[in-house]
């Protein structure tokens, strides 16, 4: 009689971070609160007051509310705003390091081919392969291995499908992160930590690998809604 078959467990490589090489190739790459009024004396009535009393306080029409801006549901087609209007400068060190910049475009295309070859899995890579709308940016401390890079895309219901679908199988981590629904990864190296965060809203995935983790996407997303609000009607 044959022996049994050990069951395939899902291997952290395919979707998550090659650490010991990404490590290496990273290193040398580079409210308002309603105020009730006071009680007080009612106001004395006037001489021309009846026997019924008066409102003590004329009422007025209130003012037409003005409307506010609708929060797009980025449903392609989505437009993806510069890196430095994504991140701003002050946000950068605020969520970095007081030493962190935005790296230039050269930088910033060797770390993608990194992330895509290092960390990224098929999955991820075949996203990004069929996005429609593709920004690519980074940050980090120049002449240090502390850097945050992130990819922007815009991806078509079936091929987000895809790549969910394989997240879900994997080692990820799935949450939400305000209405975004988010899957974390992080790995320890000889080096450092490596961490992957995803954020998914509407048509739009925001992919960041930073070491160590900053959690840059966040504040992109929220930069990428404010840019595809819609102005009031009539405004």
């Amino acid at each position: 009689m044959s022996a049994p078959q050990a069951t395939a467990r899902p291997r952290p490589a395919r979707w998550g971070i090659r650490s010991a090489g990404l490590a290496l190739a990273l290193g040398c790459a580079f409210g308002l609160a309603a105020c009730a009024p006071e009680p007080g004396e009612e106001p004395a009535p006037s001489a021309s007051a009846t026997s019924t009393p008066s409102s003590p306080v004329e009422e007025t029409e209130s003012p037409e509310p003005t409307p506010e801006p609708t929060k797009a549901p980025l449903a392609a087609p989505v437009t993806i705003p510069a890196c430095g209007a994504l991140i701003t400068a002050q946000q950068a060190t605020e969520l970095g390091e007081p030493r962190y910049v935005e790296l230039d475009a050269d930088t910033t295309a060797q770390l993608a081919r990194v992330v895509r070859e290092g960390a990224l899995g098929p999955a991820a890579n075949a996203a990004l392969d069929a996005a429609t709308e593709l920004r690519a940016c980074s940050w980090g401390v120049p002449g240090s291995d502390s850097l945050t890079h992130l990819f922007v895309a815009v991806l078509e219901p079936g091929v987000q499908q895809e790549l969910r679908a394989a997240l879900d199988a994997s080692d990820f981590t799935k949450g939400r992160e305000g209405e975004a629904t988010s899957y974390g990864l992080s790995v320890d190296s000889p080096i450092q930590r490596t961490t992957q965060w995803y954020l998914f809203a509407g048509d739009v995935w925001v992919a960041e690998v930073g070491r160590p983790e900053h959690r840059f996407a966040g504040a992109a997303l929220t930069a990428l809604e404010a840019a595809n609000t819609a102005a009031p009607a009539g405004g």
